[in-house]
């Protein structure tokens, strides 16, 4: 694997010191996916990032995301040209600013990119369980790809150490929201069911482009609601889905002292192929 980073304009892995991002996590960043030349789903990453610098208050929210899409992409794909796949992380932070929380009136916000060549291959289903950890309730930042990753960093080191190939976290009431890096579905016979984000959450890319295209081409349908561990029985089929793996396939997860398995890789299959490298 290759790797180069970029930073207003530079090929640089160089950051002042006084960024906010770095001090503060004032900021959002998005992962993408790159296959043969071109930036999957492009539209749903820029949506996002507008979304978020909307809500962190940024001047310009749309005109920022457009500048800021444009030009890591434009600098990763010239590097990334040569190779099958590649993931591109772009963050966006407010920029350099004084001590303090409150930030400058005037500076403007800062670029930066990191390439990776390379993408993982299609794995096998995953055994899970379910993370100590769990998401806080801040309903006015979810579903936003923050800077601020704390406790799926603290999910991820359980993870390490567990002996499993994934973790569930939950919200503060216990309802499954993700795992430690996608978007969680269930299938119940020809109905996805995926978490409610309104509290805590990411919305992930793929997500929306299962909820919004995939389901219905697939000819089936979506149910967007609370998912407690009692209820993981219940269901034939669970994957969860990010912008780099595509979709991946749960074989069973472990809860208590509980096990729900899942046969099925129907609905994962079906979707798959437009996830991977269809989706542009």
């Amino acid at each position: 694997m290759a790797e180069w980073f970029w930073v207003d304009g530079a090929q640089t892995s160089l950051v002042s010191a006084d960024d906010r991002g770095l001090a503060l996590a004032d900021g959002i960043f998005e992962t993408m996916r790159l296959e043969h030349g071109v930036l999957c789903l492009g539209n749903y990453h820029q949506y996002r990032l507008t979304e978020g610098l909307q809500r962190l208050a940024f001047r310009d929210p749309d005109g920022i995301a457009k500048q800021a899409l444009e030009a890591v992409s434009s600098w990763a794909l010239s590097l990334a040209a040569d190779y099958e796949g590649s993931s591109l992380r772009l963050s966006i932070t407010r920029g350099s600013g004084p001590r303090g929380y409150a930030p400058s009136a005037s500076a403007p916000p800062r670029f930066i990119g990191r390439l990776s060549t390379g993408l993982p291959a299609l794995q096998l289903p995953a055994c899970a369980g379910v993370a100590d950890i769990a998401w806080p309730t801040q309903p006015a930042l979810s579903g936003l790809k923050l800077i601020a990753r704390t406790e799926q960093v603290l999910a991820a080191q359980q993870l390490s150490l567990s002996g499993y190939d994934e973790l569930l976290m939950a919200n503060q009431r216990g309802a499954i929201v993700s795992t430690t890096s996608g978007n969680l579905f269930f299938r119940r016979g020809s109905q996805l069911v995926t978490p409610d984000l309104f509290e805590a959450g990411i919305a992930g890319t793929r997500r929306r482009y299962i909820i919004e295209c995939l389901a219905k081409a697939c000819e089936m349908s979506v149910s967007v609601t609370d998912v407690f561990p009692e209820m993981l029985s219940e269901f034939e089929e669970a994957f969860f889905c990010n912008s780099i793996i595509g979709i991946r396939s749960l074989a069973n997860v472990v809860y208590g002292d509980r096990k729900a398995t899942y046969d099925s890789v129907a609905a994962a299959e079906k979707l798959r192929p437009a996830i991977h490298g269809m989706n542009h």
